[in-house]
């Protein structure tokens, strides 16, 4: 990350960016731009806006959805119904619908198939899903659900711009509308790093910032311009 509040700092994990700024800014607002910064700095990408939403929120909104939907397979529903912290019922393996305890306990989950990559995937499942199971409401339906989520969320948005997003983006799920995400660091360019964080040496994986930059900037669609010498 860059310099933050008269602080220097080496190359840390992303969580760890965001926790920094909201511990040297004092609040999430820190957090959010520290984040910004960050990406902007290593790969070029300008964020506009954020959400977060904590472990209760998730759980309230997934609920407030009734549920969502998702491809279980039977390493993950045994490892969910072990899960006595969130899930209270069984779950099959196939397509099934996950109430808020379970789709958390299914997004959090490490010790399934490849560690941190298929999580990541998990969590990417989990948004896509959240967001296909409003095309299923009418727009009054959307609007008080709306009502009872914004209460729950922080963003450095005002609840007009999220409601304006939201009215923008539902029609073009309900006329058909793929949502598509990737991860990084990409299969083809990643390396293992030695750090030293607080006197503990941890592994980290590293990638070639310059160019995932310019892989997720042509992902979702960024202009490149050129500098005219």
């Amino acid at each position: 990350p860059p310099d933050y509040m008269g602080k220097k700092f080496g190359r840390i994990k992303l969580n760890t960016v965001y926790h920094l700024g909201s511990h040297y800014q004092g609040s999430i607002a820190g957090s959010m731009e520290l984040m910004n910064m960050t990406l902007y700095n290593n790969f070029g990408i300008e964020v506009d806006h954020n959400i977060e939403v904590d472990f209760e929120a998730f759980m309230d909104i997934i609920n407030i959805l009734g549920g969502i939907e998702i491809e279980i397979n039977q390493a993950e529903a045994d490892y969910l119904n072990k899960d006595d912290l969130y899930v209270r019922y069984d779950v099959e393996p196939g397509l099934q619908k996950l109430d808020g305890m379970a789709a958390l306990s299914y997004a959090r989950m490490r010790k399934v198939g490849h560690g941190d990559y298929e999580r990541t995937e998990r969590q990417r499942e989990v948004i896509s899903s959240v967001l296909y199971s409003l095309t299923y409401a009418d727009l009054m339906e959307i609007h008080g659900m709306f009502t009872q989520i914004l209460p729950m969320i922080t963003t450095n948005m005002t609840n007009k711009e999220i409601t304006n997003y939201a009215f923008e983006f539902i029609p073009m799920l309900l006329d058909g509308l793929e949502i598509q995400s990737q991860r990084i660091p990409y299969d083809d360019n990643q390396y293992t790093m030695t750090v030293e964080i607080d006197g503990v040496i941890d592994y980290q994986l590293g990638c070639d910032t310059k160019a995932t930059g310019q892989r997720l900037r042509e992902f979702i669609g960024m202009v490149e311009t050129e500098t005219a010498n």
